[in-house]
């Protein structure tokens, strides 16, 4: 399984090295990242406790996307006294192998030094159960029971990614954090 994940991490950073190179003979480079900057939303958030920051990767997640979205957000420098958190929600359409697929993140997730891990979903269960104690921030059911308790284990400086397929609906979560601003219309 490890294998597996190593191998399709592999292929997505020679995918991303070549679209890269590309740009550049073809003075896209700007363009390309502007394209892909839209797919991964970056919000900085105002909350009662403080500022955060949000990165929303919620529509879309499978192994190597996952892992592309854990080395990101591991380059990511958090606030004073903040924390970089993950967020996840089901890597759907994965076939048999898919509770190994959920578990296995659990490697980059630690080489990243990613601190606290929430998760919703059934198949995300294998990720928490695999995942030291000290790394597991709080796991539910469904994305809107994770709400709750991550929105209570938020401090300022936190960086925060959100990420799943988009059938688990971590979009939700997304909004909902938005909201603690107080702001109605985030």
């Amino acid at each position: 399984m490890a294998e597996a994940l190593d191998k399709q991490i592999e292929v997505a950073d020679v995918y991303a090295d070549a679209l890269f190179s590309l740009a550049q003979e073809q003075g896209q480079t700007a363009t390309v990242r502007a394209e892909l900057e839209e797919l991964v939303k970056v919000l900085e958030t105002e909350a009662p406790f403080g500022a955060f920051m949000l990165v929303d990767d919620s529509y879309n997640a499978n192994p190597a996307s996952m892992a592309a979205a854990i080395a990101t957000l591991s380059a990511r420098q958090p606030g004073a006294g903040g924390r970089r958190i993950a967020a996840f929600g089901d890597m759907l359409e994965l076939g048999p192998d898919e509770r190994a697929y959920h578990a296995g993140l659990a490697h980059p997730l630690e080489q990243a030094g990613i601190d606290l891990v929430f998760a919703a979903g059934p198949r995300m269960a294998a990720l928490m159960e695999t995942l030291p104690a000290s790394r597991r921030g709080g796991y539910a059911e469904t994305s809107d029971a994770l709400i709750p308790i991550i929105a209570n284990s938020l401090r300022s400086g936190d960086i925060v990614l959100v990420k799943g397929s988009n059938g688990s609906k971590m979009s939700r979560v997304v909004a909902a954090l938005q909201q603690l601003s107080g702001d109605k219309n985030a």
